[in-house]
């Protein structure tokens, strides 16, 4: 590939170059259900370099959101209105949608993020901080097990991170782990819409109305306000 364009054969000139990021405006990519792509360089100071990198940014930002997109499609449910994406990592589902918050503990992911115009909150997934009904829809895909084994009950763990999740959503809950499977709390089993053999989809809108006694949610102190 020439040094002087991009995978595209567009100039260097209608990229900008923020730190470690790459961002490329919309209108020099083909569009898909979102706007601007940001792609995460390896960390260097040589602009020749960051052009090498660049392909493989490139293809790492369209293999998570063609990732997401083949997640949704498995489940047979597209998103819209406000979205807290929670364990988003460096990409998360804002390279689909407009209208995302990302929720993630690593302190790089947020960052980059945050420097693309995306709201993010730097907290750890056992700690959802939102006020009740602020998100249409909250999804978390592949979240990591390990916040909840650390606390030594992984179940009582993952029962409140449903609740929480099931506080926050107006819509629906969607949890794609393929471990979480077997720690789902059977208590919201009656809020399923659908299940496969590693995701479920709860419908949160008659999570009020249930008779099971939810936890109580914390109020916001920070993170993506409504």
């Amino acid at each position: 590939m020439s040094a002087q364009s991009d995978r595209f054969g567009r100039s260097p000139r209608n990229l900008l170059f923020l730190g470690n990021i790459i961002w490329i405006p919309k209108e020099e990519l083909p569009r898909h259900r979102s706007g601007s792509e940001a792609f995460f360089p390896s960390r260097s100071g040589s602009k020749r370099t960051r052009w090498t990198d660049l392909v493989t940014c490139i293809r790492y930002c369209s293999v998570a959101r063609d990732k997401f997109e083949g997640y949704l499609d498995q489940m047979g449910i597209d998103l819209e209105g406000r979205i807290l994406d929670v364990a988003c990592g460096p990409v998360s589902l804002a390279c689909l949608y407009d209208d995302v918050c990302g929720h993630d503990n690593s302190p790089a992911f947020v960052e980059h993020l945050v420097e693309r115009g995306i709201p993010a909150r730097l907290a750890d997934i056992t700690d959802l901080d939102y006020p009740s009904e602020s998100f249409s829809y909250v999804v978390s895909l592949n979240p990591p097990m390990k916040p909840f084994r650390r606390r030594g009950d992984p179940r009582a763990g993952v029962r409140r991170f449903v609740e929480e999740m099931l506080r926050i959503a107006r819509k629906r809950v969607i949890i794609r782990s393929g471990p979480m499977m077997d720690f789902l709390p059977p208590e919201w089993d009656h809020l399923v819409e659908r299940r496969g053999r590693n995701y479920v989809v709860y419908r949160a809108e008659d999570f009020g109305t249930s008779s099971v006694s939810p936890l109580c949610g914390p109020s916001l102190s920070s993170g993506c306000r409504s």
